[in-house]
């Protein structure tokens, strides 16, 4: 069975790099370029990984993932911040919105294996040393970062 990851950034370049190093993993693509469409997608297939930009302008990131999980959607979510200063806004949020993006990424990470996997098939792709990233980081307790230096 293949793969169905869909990645949401608005910017096309986030997009087409992560895109190619799933895509040479056989994994089967599809990209929203906003949060509007990201919901339409996710109200009409199902998929197996949700990779979306923290920071979007129509809604964000965080709002997709909170529209999702309240209708049941658990889809595994690997969140994406092209910023230090966006994961600074995980931080600020309200308490609703903070509970909600410890408890997928707390309980994603720990209790399905599914996330790290798809990691570690991207890391082997992009970086030149996946043991010591330095485009796909790791921030401890939180998530990942995709660096867009490229």
């Amino acid at each position: 069975m293949q793969e169905k990851v869909l990645i949401v950034d608005d910017e096309a370049p986030i997009r087409l790099a992560v895109r190619k190093a799933l895509e040479k993993e056989n994994m089967c693509v599809t990209e929203a370029a906003d949060g509007m469409g990201a919901l339409e997608l996710l109200s009409r297939y199902k998929y197996h990984l949700l990779i979306l930009d923290v920071m979007m302008k129509d809604v964000s990131g965080y709002e997709v993932l909170q529209k999702m999980r309240s209708k049941g959607d658990n889809t595994p979510v690997m969140m994406l911040s092209g910023k230090s200063e966006e994961m600074d806004q995980v931080y600020s949020h309200n308490n609703q919105k903070e509970q909600l993006y410890c408890a997928v990424w707390g309980e994603s990470i720990v209790d399905d294996n599914t996330i790290t996997v798809y990691v570690k098939r991207i890391r082997n792709k992009i970086e030149d040393d996946p043991k010591n990233p330095k485009y796909l980081k790791t921030i401890r307790g939180i998530g990942y970062i995709l660096e867009k230096d490229f």
